[in-house]
């Protein structure tokens, strides 16, 4: 999963709000994390509702679940999916949006953005990994073993899991 949130982070933008953007990753990768949110609200103030946005959007909501603030980043996301709910970079805003919905123990949901990200990207094991646990936690133990051994075969480790919770 981490690749796919490099990919954003690392899209350089071809206009005046490069320097945000730019200011803004420094910022983030340094812990520096209120300072890069204020830099992507900047760039979101000069690209309210374009590809920009989504993808910004998507980033400070990562950099506002990073200080925990779930509810904040979920919001976030949301506008992304709301102004461009077919670009395939959203997949990373559904995914991280199940992150952050399971943080909040809405686990039903999170299945719902895991199962969106999986549509978009399936060759990921990471989000079957993430929805195998939801639907675990929800008492799904079947499907959660089906989640578990297909985030294993695409190489995301899920032996423990697997181990324990599918005999």
């Amino acid at each position: 999963m981490r690749k796919l949130l490099y990919l954003i982070l690392f899209i350089p933008f071809a206009s005046f709000s490069q320097n945000y953007w730019e200011s803004g990753l420094e910022k983030y990768t340094n812990w520096h994390t209120y300072g890069a949110i204020a830099d992507y609200a900047k760039m979101i103030e000069m690209n309210p509702n374009d590809t920009i946005a989504v993808l910004v959007y998507s980033t400070r909501g990562v950099a506002k679940a990073k200080l925990n603030d779930y509810n904040g980043a979920i919001s976030d996301y949301n506008k992304a999916i709301e102004i461009e709910p077919n670009l395939k970079f959203n997949s990373i805003a559904y995914y991280y949006r199940g992150v952050a919905k399971a943080m909040l123990e809405d686990y039903y949901e999170a299945i719902a953005d895991f199962t969106k990200f999986i549509e978009i990207e399936p060759m990921e094991g990471e989000p079957y990994y993430n929805r195998g646990y939801s639907k675990y936690v929800l008492g799904d133990k079947n499907g959660a073993c089906q989640d578990f051994r297909k985030a294993q075969d695409l190489g995301y480790d899920a032996s423990e899991l697997i181990r324990i919770t599918c005999k």
